[in-house]
C-alpha cells in the first residue's frame, strides 16, 4: 500500500463534506438574504403608514 492508496479516499471524503457544507452555506445565505429583504420591506410599509 502506498500513501496515495490511503490519501486519495480520505481526500475524496473530505472534499465531499466540503462541497455539502458549501452548498448548505450558500442556501442559508440566500434564505437569510430573502428574509432580510422581506423584513426591510415590511418595516418600510410600517413607517410609511405612520407618516
Amino acid at each position: 500500500m502506498t500513501v496515495l492508496d490511503i490519501l486519495v479516499p480520505v481526500l475524496m471524503v473530505v472534499g465531499a463534506i466540503a462541497v455539502v457544507a458549501l452548498v448548505y452555506l450558500v442556501f442559508t445565505m440566500l434564505k437569510d438574504r430573502g428574509e432580510r429583504r422581506r423584513d426591510d420591506q415590511l418595516m418600510d410599509e410600517l413607517h410609511s403608514k405612520r407618516s
